[in-house]
């Protein structure tokens, strides 16, 4: 048992370090849009309740990969590791420039169907956030599949690192262009509002993206992204990568749809009742941490296991996450019924 524990804390820690780093942004991003104004918040709950559907979706699709690799090279089958990271990525990339179209072509009326009894200036926010977004879909694919494989391999420092930095940067530029700079009174960069918080999103993760493509290429430890202008699809790869992940993302589409459709009921409750909504949002996404964490690394680890036909080891290794993620979990509920009135305190979120 202690050497699962170590393996376990070994894989998890930086992985719990990177989602500490993601969620944290992710609420500071919606502080800052709450400075913007309520319809701001409003707005960026409203599409995030849709850009969290094919998030989750492209995530439960990276888990394919994630797994296949996991277990290639739990086999010490490199060969067949790299090949099946090229296709996890370039299939992955592919469904999402579909969505990304298809999404850019529905978009009005599709916030028109969801989200019509919104507040006017409520809906423009929304179309102006939506229309930015949506753009990344294919950067967020990239980052997911990617960050998945190598976790897969056995590498979690390196998503760890990338995704701190594009966050920090992520921070940085929704700041810099939702308030814009001035040096004596001469406009530098000009204040975009929400426009701006969306650009910060989208200019984070193109660098983030490029970033992690750049690595998969020069090799990370193990796989290694080779021949990019060489590619055809391969079904003997494909098949295992889609038997497991499209049956995680059909799971992922239920659960955010359900979501999405509270989320629709909550915009007749006004304005105010959207901002509230979405502030508590970030705030269970800070909760859910420890929780995530182990999901992520026992995908890895158990895949790992699998490879070597090790199913005594994964099951121990099973065993002792779904333990601790219950204590972990049980801990943290127990702090935020404590600190419930504080959390969503006006101080933090205007």
């Amino acid at each position: 048992m202690a050497l699962v524990r170590k393996d376990v804390v070994k894989l998890a820690a930086p992985i719990f370090v990177e989602q500490l780093f993601v969620t944290l942004m992710g609420m500071i991003n919606t502080m800052m849009a709450g400075h913007i104004g309520k319809e701001a918040v409003s707005a960026i709950g409203m599409i995030d309740s849709i850009n969290n559907i094919f998030i989750a979706f492209f995530s439960a699709l990276a888990v394919g990969g994630t797994v296949v690799v996991a277990q290639y090279i739990g086999q010490n089958n490199i060969k067949k590791a790299n090949e099946s990271t090229k296709q996890a990525l370039y299939s992955t990339i592919i469904i999402a420039f579909v969505i990304t179209i298809i999404m850019a072509i529905l978009k009005g009326p599709l916030l028109g169907f969801l989200f019509g009894s919104a507040e006017k200036e409520v809906i423009l926010d929304a179309n102006s956030y939506f229309g930015i977004t949506l753009l990344t879909y294919p950067l967020i694919t990239i980052d997911l599949v990617s960050n998945g494989i190598l976790r897969g391999a056995g590498d979690t420092k390196t998503p760890m690192k990338i995704s701190i930095l594009m966050n920090v940067l992520n921070v940085a530029f929704t700041a810099l262009f939702i308030w814009g700079i001035k040096i004596n009174g001469t406009v530098v960069v000009k204040s975009l509002g929400i426009t701006g918080a969306a650009l910060g999103i989208a200019t984070a993760r193109t660098i983030g993206g490029i970033i992690i493509l750049i690595v998969m290429v020069r090799g990370s430890r193990i796989v290694q992204l080779k021949k990019l202008t060489e590619f055809k699809f391969d079904m003997t790869l494909l098949k295992p990568i889609f038997g497991i992940g499209v049956p995680a993302s059909v799971e992922s589409l239920l659960f955010n749809g359900g979501k999405l459709i509270m989320q629709i009921f909550i915009v007749g409750m006004g304005t105010v009742a959207m901002a509230s909504n979405t502030i508590v949002n970030s705030i269970s996404n800070f909760l859910n941490i420890p929780g995530n964490s182990l999901v992520i690394a026992a995908t890895a680890l158990v895949g790992q296991h699998m490879g070597r036909d090790d199913d005594k080891g994964a099951e121990k290794c099973l065993s002792y996450i779904t333990k601790l993620s219950t204590v972990l979990l049980a801990i943290v509920g127990i702090l935020s019924i404590l600190f419930s009135r504080h959390l969503p305190s006006p101080v933090y979120w205007k």
